[in-house]
C-alpha cells in the first residue's frame, strides 16, 4: 500500500516512546530527517551478559545445522585464508 503524502509515515513500533526521548544526533538528508538515539549506558556486567546471549544463540543455530552444511561453511570460511 502506498504511503499517503498528506499524512506523515509513522511506524508504531515504539515511535511514540521515541518522541519523548532526546535525540543524540539529527541529520537532514534531502527531504528525510534521521534521528539517532544512542542506547542507555550499561554496566560491564550487563554488556558481558548480552554478548554471551548472542554467542549462545549463534552456537544454538550452528548446532542445528547438518554436518554437511557445517563442513561446507567451514570450507567457504577457510578458502580465503
Amino acid at each position: 500500500m502506498a504511503v499517503h503524502l498528506s499524512k506523515p509515515h509513522i511506524v508504531l513500533r515504539g515511535d511514540q516512546q521515541m518522541e519523548e526521548k532526546k535525540y543524540d544526533a539529527t541529520y537532514k538528508l534531502g527531504k528525510t530527517t534521521v534521528h539517532v538515539v544512542a542506547p542507555e549506558p550499561m554496566s560491564e556486567e550487563e554488556r558481558y551478559k548480552r554478548v554471551r546471549e548472542f554467542h549462545l544463540a549463534g552456537w544454538s543455530i550452528w548446532n542445528d545445522l547438518s554436518t554437511e552444511k557445517k563442513l561446507e561453511l567451514n570450507k567457504e570460511a577457510t578458502a580465503g585464508v
